[in-house]
């Protein structure tokens, strides 16, 4: 996914500054040190051939009740409605967890997609930054935009708006 310009842009970064085997060792390397609360949903279309895009808790501070939360969606399998369904699940799991846990995400202020989902769930805006540039990662920079959303904010789009279920 990361070599997608569509993707890339929209996390700003340049295209192709990931290669699979990078991003899959990358991946290898957060399930193999067994950080609690460090986990990754991978899914993919019922017929299991395409991915689809991913989701997970990147960091959980169960002193302070905060949890960090990341997803992706492959641009083609966009607005079917799995990064809804992908998030809720991680935003039940969390609140069953921990009920009082604040939840947050971070995207880039051009990343509408990642917006507009978070308004759906109920993330508000908590504050912004710039993002400078990281040549050496092939970070272009911008406007980091972080939301949050606590268990009474937390809520499910009306049934029947998705229009695809994983």
């Amino acid at each position: 996914m990361l070599s997608d310009p569509g993707i890339a842009d929209a996390i700003g970064v340049s295209a192709g500054a990931f290669s699979v085997e990078n991003v899959r060792r990358s991946k290898q390397a957060r399930v193999d040190s067994g950080v609690a609360g460090d986990w990754t949903i991978f899914f993919s279309a019922d017929d299991a051939e395409r991915f689809v895009g991913e989701a997970g808790i990147a960091d959980w501070d169960s002193l302070n009740h905060i949890v960090e939360i990341f997803a992706s969606i492959h641009p083609a399998c966009g607005g079917k409605g799995f990064g809804v369904e992908a998030v809720s699940a991680l935003m039940k799991h969390i609140f069953r967890s921990d009920p009082i846990a604040t939840v947050r995400v971070q995207t880039l202020q051009r990343n509408l997609k990642a917006l507009r989902l978070a308004g759906k769930l109920g993330f508000r805006e908590s504050g912004r930054r710039v993002a400078l540039p990281d040549p050496v990662r092939g970070f272009k920079g911008g406007t980091a935009v972080f939301l949050e959303c606590r268990s009474h904010q937390f809520r499910l789009p009306t049934e029947g708006t998705e229009k695809t279920r994983l």
